[in-house]
């Protein structure tokens, strides 16, 4: 499964633990596969079992697999930290985590605006917008469920289809429409997995999801987002930084 290790300045475990890193990003190994073992692969790399030992331990560390005892060393699923008092994108939370994001683009399509996302975005019903619904996935296993609308001038042109699987969403409003959003107000709750989104996240029906909903306003405090979203709770964790009130 490994490439040798070469002569890099990296220490070998370091390389060991990098290339088994990128096989996991890149989906060659997928979520609950099982590595070679410790034996299998200092004899296939020509190193220490003790080399072997601490690269393992390193992807360890980094939540990238799950060492169980007298079974092996497997996979775990990819494990991201969503802040909810700043406003950061999932595409920047996973690559922070060393993730590989990337998104399966169900629709893009330009609409007119019913009554709940009027309401959202804070327009008169019939206006037209933009909506977007993605399938957000890390190292290629879904985690969230992504439904969004904008007002329709924030997409003059269709963007491409490639964009949309691969760039952040806010990234092309900052890059292609000079829109930066600054804010957001989210809810969150749990909600059961019904049949769609279950099907799309590969989770059994009535599984408990975290539903967040959020408007998101840019420097100029207009509405650029209204967005639902529903996000496995067994891969995305919620962080948020309190401090003591004034009063």
């Amino acid at each position: 499964m490994q490439e040798r290790v070469n002569l890099s300045p990296m220490p070998l475990y370091l390389q060991i633990a990098s290339s088994i890193e990128k096989q996991i990003q890149s989906g060659k190994l997928s979520v609950d596969d099982r590595l070679p073992s410790e034996r299998e692969l200092a004899e296939e790399l020509s190193v220490s079992r003790m080399t072997v030992r601490h690269a393992l331990r390193t992807l360890q560390e980094q939540g990238l697999i799950e060492r169980l005892s007298g079974r092996g060393s497997f996979v775990s699923k990819p494990r991201v930290d969503q802040p909810v008092d700043i406003l950061v994108g999932l595409f920047d939370s996973m690559t922070r985590k060393g993730v590989m994001p990337s998104a399966r683009l169900l629709a893009f399509e330009y609409r007119l605006a019913d009554r709940q996302v009027a309401q959202g975005l804070q327009m008169e019903v019939g206006e037209p917008i933009c909506f977007v619904h993605r399938l957000r996935l890390g190292n290629k296993l879904p985690l969230a469920v992504e439904r969004a609308f904008f007002p329709a001038y924030c997409f003059p042109n269709p963007p491409d289809c490639q964009d949309l699987e691969r760039r952040s969403l806010y990234a092309i409003l900052r890059e292609e429409a000079g829109i930066n959003l600054e804010q957001a107000v989210q809810s969150l709750e749990s909600r059961a997995a019904q049949p769609d989104e279950a099907k799309l996240l590969d989770i059994s029906v009535g599984t408990p999801l975290m539903f967040v909903e959020r408007v998101s306003y840019d420097d100029k405090q207009r509405v650029i987002e209204y967005g639902t979203y529903f996000f496995r709770g067994d891969c995305v964790r919620f962080v948020s930084h309190s401090t003591k009130p004034d009063w």
